[in-house]
């Protein structure tokens, strides 16, 4: 569980990491640093498999379906050389394979730690009792949102509605707090109008990375947008399965990205 008392937190917070220290790999020219950096990143995937956060798995293999259909693209649809960031990709391919066979190799594999167990649970969850408590929370809030779509409940009174929605359920009294869905949660306390502002907000920094990636599809930027779209990409999985919106751990990472964008953004313009 880590610092953090809880896995699947403690899991989001080092993938939200990974793609800024592949930026500051690629950017570095000093080859001890860069073996450093590959080490870090090898070592922080097997403290993942050893978490096994299901969150984490899902988030580990959309990244990677992502990042391959891009490459596939601007190879074949754009026409473009992929030869450079093939380069690029392998820094967080081969990490993770290592990380994978030293785990495989390390750790016993019967138990609830079992790699294929989690991944299959991710689509086999009838009786799953995470699952379940997350299809409820999300139910709730989804019940208030209908009764109460324009005003809401008022910033931070969700962990007192949570308590009038979740009684006749709630075990051993302890209250959700969380929607365990960011959106939803702040749907509910904001109503539509605070919603969209929220959900714009988002919008426009993908909208901003967008146009990072088409010009590196055209072959006119740097494989670093891919990176931003996959660290976006890891807020929004966390965000929608539980409460990064509570949590410094994710938010600091956050400001670290939106700054990375827009500063890249200008470093282009020049």
């Amino acid at each position: 569980k880590s610092i953090y008392g809880n896995k699947n937190i403690a899991a989001m917070s080092y993938m939200m990491k990974i793609p800024m220290i592949l930026i500051l790999l690629m950017r570095s020219k000093n080859y001890v640093f860069k073996s450093l950096l590959l080490i870090i990143i090898t070592t922080t995937f097997y403290v993942l498999f050893l978490l096994s956060s299901r969150t984490s798995f899902l988030a580990i293999i959309l990244s990677i379906f992502v990042v391959a259909s891009l490459l596939l693209i601007k190879k074949f649809v754009y026409t473009k050389e992929i030869k450079t960031d093939m380069q690029n990709y392998k820094f967080f391919i081969l990490p993770l394979i290592i990380a994978f066979i030293i785990f495989k190799l390390s750790i016993n594999q019967s138990g609830e730690i079992s790699f294929e167990k989690r991944v299959t649970s991710i689509v086999e969850n009838e009786n799953d009792a995470s699952s379940y408590e997350r299809f409820r929370f999300y139910g709730h809030a989804i019940n208030y949102i209908a009764s109460n779509p324009l005003l809401g409940c008022g910033i931070g009174n969700w962990r007192l509605m949570s308590i009038k929605y979740d009684s006749k359920t709630m075990y051993s009294y302890v209250v959700p707090y969380f929607a365990h869905n960011d959106f939803l949660e702040i749907f509910a306390e904001t109503g539509f109008f605070g919603f969209l502002s929220y959900l714009l907000f988002f919008f426009y920094l993908f909208k901003e990375i967008l146009k990072n990636i088409l010009l590196w599809l055209k072959a006119q930027g740097n494989y670093i947008s891919v990176l931003f779209l996959i660290c976006l990409m890891y807020y929004l999985i966390d965000a929608n399965l539980n409460f990064p919106l509570d949590r410094p751990t994710m938010q600091v990472p956050l400001l670290f990205l939106i700054a990375l964008v827009y500063s890249n953004k200008y470093s282009n313009a020049e």
